[in-house]
């Protein structure tokens, strides 16, 4: 069976045309495309078309995803670190933020598009702490 006819996976096209494949119960972490699989179930190909839909930001999204379904205990992890300031986060996530600013920042307006508030907050939560230890100078070039 060809891996768009799979029923238990979706095709996602990013903006520069590269076909990502998601389990669907993966993927339906997004709002936005789970809303658009409860109106068209047969849908299994789905192309994004925001400018920040790349492969590169699409991957880290997929990634992130994919490791809150397999972790589903990290969702509490992230809801404690991101509304009561609790310290914590596993290797794994720290690792996943430890990115560049103006990567988390693509991350965040895709998960906004997508509609992934559980990375829309850890991301947002992650900003917010590099600015608030930023000179002027480094805010600045944050956001050039």
């Amino acid at each position: 069976m060809a891996l768009e006819q799979h029923p238990d996976m979706i095709i996602i096209k990013t903006i520069d045309g590269i076909n990502i494949p998601f389990i669907k119960d993966v993927i339906k972490q997004s709002k936005t495309i789970s809303d658009m699989l409860d109106v068209n179930e047969d849908d299994t190909y789905i192309p994004l078309l925001h400018e920040k839909c790349t492969e590169n930001i699409m991957i880290l999204i997929k990634d992130f995803m994919m490791y809150l379904h397999n972790n589903p205990n990290e969702i509490k992890t992230i809801t404690d670190y991101t509304e009561h300031n609790n310290p914590y986060l596993s290797d794994w996530l720290k690792n996943y933020i430890f990115v560049d600013t103006h990567i988390l920042f693509d991350i965040v307006v895709v998960a906004d598009y997508l509609n992934i508030n559980i990375l829309m907050n850890i991301i947002c939560k992650e900003i917010a702490n590099r600015i608030s230890n930023a000179s002027p100078e480094e805010m600045t070039s944050l956001f050039q």
